[in-house]
């Protein structure tokens, strides 16, 4: 706000402000910052006029239909096995089967984090017919850990709970892991050593450093997508 949103609007009466005014700061502001960090700021300014709207100050947002620019998409490689291992060697133990789940079930973070150990079907549910079906995690929540106590919360989106099949060198790497470390209470299947939920900046901490010793690019993190492997 102080950088970006109040040299321009700071000493204008709210009721002034007209769309065309944030048209003009929305295309200034495209030629010196990035779409993402545009939209951050824009977000603060516009639910600043919303609550100007709400306590009547305004009576409509002059940011309301505003177009932002798009942001510009990256081409992804996901990372070759020899990568992927050499990040699984590189991470903490405990954590270490955190890089198997990325690669072969495209979990978020958070979702990883989340993890407990009912949402795992390691054997295959068996069908009608007798026949089973592939082993798999269920995603049905994530972690919050950033702010305040961890919680559980919804994910991100109602199409991000899903089941997702996972292959047989997944399936041994978390049989492995749930016979070295137990679970928390809630069945959390990542702890900390004191089996504690694990704080999702201690665990970008760890990711960072085995990034590093692993030799690769500082680029390379998790999918956003659900899509698989870790990627850079």
């Amino acid at each position: 706000m102080r950088r970006h949103v109040l040299p321009t609007f700071g000493a204008l009466p709210l009721g002034s402000i007209r769309p065309h005014h944030i048209e003009d700061w929305v295309t200034a502001k495209s030629g010196e910052l990035a779409p993402s960090t545009l939209n951050v700021v824009f977000t603060w300014l516009r639910r600043v006029l919303l609550d100007a709207q709400r306590a009547r100050l305004i009576t409509v947002n002059p940011c309301d239909g505003i177009e932002l620019p798009q942001k510009r998409g990256r081409e992804v490689r996901p990372l070759p096995l020899n990568q992927i291992y050499a990040l699984y060697e590189a991470m903490p133990e405990r954590w270490a089967c955190a890089v198997l789940v990325a690669a072969w079930a495209g979990l978020r973070s958070g979702e990883i984090l989340e993890l407990r150990k009912h949402r795992l079907d390691l054997l295959g549910q068996r069908a009608a017919g007798g026949r089973r079906h592939a082993p798999s995690i269920y995603v049905a929540e994530q972690l919050q850990t950033l702010i305040g106590p961890p919680v559980l919360v919804p994910p991100e989106t109602k199409r991000s709970e899903r089941r997702v099949p996972i292959p047989r060198v997944l399936v041994d790497g978390l049989a492995a892991h749930l016979a070295a470390y137990p679970t928390s209470p809630e069945g959390l299947v990542f702890t900390t050593g004191r089996g504690e939920p694990v704080r999702r900046n201690r665990f970008n901490e760890a990711w960072s450093r085995a990034v590093r010793d692993a030799g690769l690019t500082p680029r390379c993190t998790f999918t956003t997508s659900g899509t698989r492997m870790p990627r850079c």
